[in-house]
């Protein structure tokens, strides 16, 4: 698919009808791009946050070099540590749940049934390419599902018709592991 301005995020598993977030600019609807978190759709706080990081860290900068401050980068980390603090604790737990959702599922049989070849040249003119292989699996509950594999299966390039033991969760397939 193309548009005018990228793709967004990458849609790494489908099913039919599962929901998948379009943001689009207002009378502009050929420059979508798929968003995973349709609320937020990428109205986070990155950029205000580095801005006020950069403006906290020129005075910080100066005063080391100019006053010949030693200590004065460490008072650059105190914002970063205390950013930390605040937004670890909030996200622990949906990384555990995320991490133990799949293994605790009974598995289900997939096949890869189609790999990709992606082949990219960057500026220094070095080519690179990777094969991601496409599986399709059903769930428990009957939900055919066509997904990008995840990372740890062995020979890409030549896993075409290789079946595949895959945990996936009931609430969301994309999250799914290999059982190899």
């Amino acid at each position: 698919m193309t548009n005018d301005t990228g793709h967004g995020e990458r849609i790494q598993a489908a099913w039919a009808g599962r929901e998948i977030g379009v943001r689009y600019p207002r009378g502009r609807p050929h420059a979508y791009r798929f968003v995973h978190d349709l609320p937020q759709g990428g109205r986070g706080l990155g950029w205000p946050n580095l801005a006020v990081f950069l403006i906290y860290v020129g005075p910080v900068v100066f005063a080391a070099i100019d006053r010949s401050w030693p200590w004065a980068p460490i008072g650059a980390g105190g914002p970063w540590t205390a950013v930390t603090a605040l937004y670890l604790p909030q996200v622990a737990p949906v990384v555990n749940r995320r991490l133990d959702a799949p293994t605790s599922r009974l598995p289900v049989q997939g096949r890869v049934i189609a790999v990709l070849a992606d082949t990219g040249t960057d500026s220094e003119g070095f080519t690179s390419s990777s094969h991601p292989p496409v599986i399709a699996f059903t769930t428990h509950e009957g939900t055919a599902v066509t997904a990008y594999c995840p990372d740890g299966l062995p020979h890409h390039a030549k896993s075409y018709g290789r079946g595949v033991t895959i945990r996936c969760t009931p609430d969301d397939p994309a999250v799914l592991t290999t059982d190899l």
